[in-house]
């Protein structure tokens, strides 16, 4: 080995090792072809002796290059290829669609074959879907004639005739993460609008060999389509591109990077910890399957011992008969080791030991867990949340505030997906099936899943109150639960008529008996208290007392004055 000596390269069997100068010598060592200068390898600078032959203290790489350590170079940390990331959109362009096709099979081999991505994609899907449309046209009837459209085509909407609207939603939802993306075209080849998904694999060259991943924009990168592969699904080919303009597609992802045409695949960030998850329990389950089936090993330090019983292995199972003496008994059966102990047995050299069957340890079990929290943090989910840990009430709260809102993200792009087809279904519908064109017939609100809460008894209360005086509207109250406004409310008031009209009936029907009707609403429900105080007549003033109300005229003409 060689040191560095102010700027020459020195050996140091030719460096004398006593009466060195009285001077901090810097001594420095060669590690991975970067050299460490260290001042602090000398025994001492007292006795003047330096041994240049003991190796300095080893540490952890620092790095060199750059004043800020996260653009630091070295060895013991994984390096960043910087080229890939700031010359992407310019050289590697071409491998673009390539890499996101990749990322794409594995989010959907994953989802496919683990549970734990399987689960946190269903999770994300489970609170973000159904959203459902709700017409604010300022006509009321023609609102109604639009929402009853829209529910009946709902129910015949799939292009392949497989699915309803919210399934094609959970789709829709699901496809975000594992994929990256889906395309979302409205076609009339049935007679009428339905809805036909493009996956992510089907926009672009299947090959994935695609400079601009199947987006068509110009020199600007202002979006003008996309190019999908269409035709008969049995004679598809990666070069059966159709154009498609972008008034007619809908993009469905999450929005990352604004140079990012694609989505990709969110599972990309938390793949490997997976994976190697995967792996662990894969190995895990091995070792107790092989501990489980080996009953015992025999550790042979010599030759076996002869079978004194005789040969056991015939078809009765006995031993056969001695030599020499034909008349005389077989033995019995001999009872083999495996047989006692039930079980493979090996033999090795050395002496026989029972094996010992212990389940895997909590560090092992604890490592498996933590790499899947780390995969569901990078779906945007907290670990904590996806992992069901016992928490406290605050801590509750604050894990279900952060997971409300990746569902609000999610919430916004699927009401994307309904105002795509809300347009164009109601449009078809004026143009072609007598729908009325009022004004404000695109006009649209959702309707969401409910919100998530730990304190649902206390949350509604407080709504209930919200509500009665007048700081909360009933729209958000039942949109909150995840029900529609409109319809609990016609509910409400069918039943409150139905009420009032069989209260009616049966203060007719005992007429002789002179029930108050006040008897009979309350018997249903009604809360009377306030009716009653309305309908109380003023209390009489006491005689004598004047009242500072202002006195009434009367209707007579009083006499003139004399002047």
């Amino acid at each position: 080995m060689k040191f560095i000596a102010g700027t020459d390269i020195v050996d140091p069997a030719t460096l004398p090792t006593k009466a060195m100068p009285e001077m901090p010598v810097v001594h420095s060592r060669a590690r991975g072809g970067i050299i460490h200068h260290r001042a602090d390898a000398s025994p001492g600078l007292a006795t003047n002796t330096y041994n240049f032959a003991t190796p300095p203290p080893n540490v952890v790489n620092d790095g060199m290059g750059n004043y800020f350590e996260a653009l630091r170079v070295s060895q013991d940390r994984s390096g960043i290829p910087y080229a890939m990331i700031h010359l992407r959109p310019q050289i590697l362009r071409l491998l673009n669609g390539l890499n996101r096709k990749l990322l794409a099979a594995v989010g959907r081999y994953l989802v496919d074959n683990g549970g734990v991505a399987s689960y946190a994609v269903d999770t994300i899907a489970n609170y973000s879907m159904p959203v459902r449309p709700h017409s604010v046209c300022e006509d009321k009837e023609a609102a109604k004639v639009y929402e009853d459209y829209f529910d009946e085509w709902a129910k015949r909407c799939d292009f392949t005739r497989r699915f309803n609207f919210d399934e094609l939603q959970r789709i829709a939802c699901r496809a975000i993460d594992s994929d990256g993306d889906i395309g979302v075209v409205i076609t009339a080849k049935s007679g009428f609008p339905q809805i036909r998904f493009f996956d992510t694999f089907h926009i672009g060259t299947l090959t994935g060999l695609d400079p601009k991943d199947g987006i068509v924009a110009d020199d600007y990168g202002v979006m003008q389509g996309y190019r999908v592969c269409d035709g008969p699904i049995d004679t598809l080919q990666s070069i059966a591109n159709t154009f498609i303009p972008i008034e007619q597609m809908l993009l469905l992802r999450d929005p990352d990077r604004y140079d990012h045409f694609r989505g990709y695949s969110p599972i990309r960030r938390g793949s490997n910890d997976l994976r190697d998850e995967n792996d662990i329990k894969a190995f895990t389950k091995l070792k107790e399957k092989i501990g489980t089936a080996l009953a015992a090993v025999i550790q042979q330090k010599g030759m076996l011992e002869e079978d004194v019983w005789g040969d056991d292995s015939g078809t009765k199972g006995v031993a056969a008969t001695v030599e020499g003496d034909p008349n005389a008994t077989p033995p019995e059966k001999k009872l083999s080791l495996a047989e006692l102990l039930g079980g493979d047995i090996p033999i090795i050299e050395g002496e026989i030991k029972q094996l010992e069957h212990k389940s895997p340890g909590v560090d092992a079990v604890d490592f498996m867990q933590f790499l899947a929290g780390q995969f569901v943090a990078g779906l945007g989910i907290p670990p904590a949340f996806f992992l069901d840990e016992k928490l406290t009430g605050p801590n509750v709260r604050a894990v279900l505030g952060k997971v409300q809102r990746k569902f609000d993200q999610r919430k916004a792009v699927m009401a994307k997906l309904v105002e795509f087809c809300w347009l164009r279904v109601i449009a078809w519908g004026i143009a072609n099936d007598s729908l009325p064109s009022k004004p404000g017939w695109w006009k649209i609100t959702f309707q969401f899943p409910p919100m998530i809460t730990i304190d649902l008894g206390d949350v509604m209360t407080n709504e209930r109150q919200d509500v009665m005086v007048g700081q909360m509207s009933e729209k958000e109250r039942f949109g909150n639960r995840g029900k529609d406004q409109v319809k609990e409310h016609a509910q409400i008031v069918e039943e409150v008529r139905q009420k009032v009209a069989d209260a009616v009936k049966i203060q007719q029907e005992f007429k002789d008996s002179n029930i108050p009707i006040e008897v009979l609403l309350s018997r249903f429900g009604f809360n009377i208290s306030m009716r009653a105080t309305l309908n109380e007549p003023p209390p009489e003033e006491p005689a004598g007392t004047e009242s500072n109300a202002p006195a009434k005229t009367s209707d007579k003409k009083q006499p003139a004055k004399k002047k």
